[in-house]
């Protein structure tokens, strides 16, 4: 199988614009893990592209070096003289990614399809409960850096297996996974699969 890289940027470019001529919506299905337990390996995301108003909790879809990522917007971030920037996360990941800038952004997933059932990213509560995950993950990252500065060095200088790290990460896949069976499907009613021939809003 081919991969992006053997072609580089140019063929990823070409894909993302035929992905979204005529500013319609299409589907791109979810090879990794690093959005678990939210899109698993195997979920349909339909995406919305050249979105407006990115908010805070939104999952962006983007250019990541050689390959298309999506991961969700934890808060704004600052780049090349104080350019507009956003600040990514997989939930299923203790790091923030690069800032995206806006020329990396491809489109928002608005709606995805996971266990059978299509559910839409827009509503009220979905709105609320992505906001909270973003504040979670913004939260539980801090923390993670601040254990390896801080607890994590003094223990690599006395050679101790102990890594306050890992289990802050631990700790912030245990609260996602039980997040995700309380509330996901509270807040992510069943909705009909998305028209893909629709205009976007």
């Amino acid at each position: 199988m081919t991969s992006a890289d053997d072609f580089g940027p140019a063929i990823l470019d070409a894909a993302v614009a035929l992905l979204g001529s005529a500013g319609r919506f299409a589907t791109v299905r979810v090879l990794g893990e690093s959005m678990k337990p939210t899109l698993p390996p195997g979920s349909l995301l339909c995406v919305e592209f050249d979105p407006k108003d990115i908010a805070r909790g939104d999952l962006l879809l983007f250019r990541q070096a050689n390959y298309l990522a999506v991961h969700r917007v934890v808060g704004h971030a600052t780049r090349n003289e104080e350019r507009p920037a956003w600040r990514t996360r997989g939930d299923n990941v203790p790091a923030f990614d690069p800032a995206v800038e806006p020329s990396r952004v491809v489109g928002r997933v608005i709606a995805l399809e996971r266990e059978g059932a299509w559910r839409d990213l827009r509503s009220g509560s979905a709105r609320a409960y992505a906001s909270l995950l973003a504040i979670h993950g913004f939260a539980w990252t801090a923390a993670a850096v601040l254990a390896d500065r801080s607890v994590d060095r003094v223990c690599r200088k006395l050679r101790l297996p102990v890594s306050l790290r890992s289990a802050v990460s631990r700790l912030d896949a245990g609260f996602l996974r039980a997040a995700d069976r309380l509330f996901f499907r509270l807040a992510h009613a069943p909705v009909p699969p998305p028209d893909l021939g629709a205009k976007p809003e």
